[in-house]
């Protein structure tokens, strides 16, 4: 079977009759400036924008997952990666790009839409709902992200703010059994 390409036309419809926007699922949206997201997030508090967040991703992972047309498990890793990422982009969210590290998946995130903190919460949003496990976020420098398991996700946010560079924290990581 061939890979199945995201594919952005139509992705989003607009029912100008009805004054509604909804995805190619049926999922409904309100187009909102990135400026009125941010002081949105920032109005509610840091709890309540981590709950936004995560569940703008879970949103942004269901859609991947439903233009994709099959279960993750059962794609092939770079077929999955490009609908999360075009998901990401048509949604305008920012730029993805994954490198594997030993055992460690490295994202890449570039928006200019969400800071890193937000950024965080967002994956991990997303990749919770395409991975079908819970997983964590860390922002460890400039625009890399590592997805981990929650468990470790404070260590490796400490190590990170206290200036320990990516391929130190990968290496300070157990593999994965």
């Amino acid at each position: 079977m061939s890979a199945r390409t995201f594919d952005p036309q139509d992705a989003i419809h607009f029912d100008l009759q009805e004054g509604a926007v909804a995805t190619r699922a049926g999922t409904k949206l309100v187009v909102l400036s990135a400026e009125a997201v941010g002081a949105f997030i920032g109005a509610v508090g840091a709890q309540g924008g981590v709950g936004i967040l995560r569940t703008l991703g879970d949103t942004l992972g269901a859609e991947a997952l439903a233009s994709l047309g099959k279960d993750a498990a059962d794609a092939p890793f770079s077929e999955v990666l490009d609908h999360v990422a075009g998901w990401l982009r048509v949604g305008g969210w920012g730029k993805l790009g994954i490198e594997r590290w030993a055992d460690a998946l490295v994202v890449e995130f570039v928006s200019t839409t969400v800071n890193a903190r937000a950024a965080e919460r967002l994956l991990e949003g997303l990749f919770c709902r395409v991975s079908g496990r819970d997983v964590a976020c860390a922002h460890v420098q400039g625009s890399r992200f590592l997805i981990l398991d929650p468990t470790v996700a404070t260590v490796v946010r400490a190590r990170a703010r206290d200036g320990m560079r990516l391929g130190e924290i990968v290496a300070m990581l157990e593999p994965i059994e």
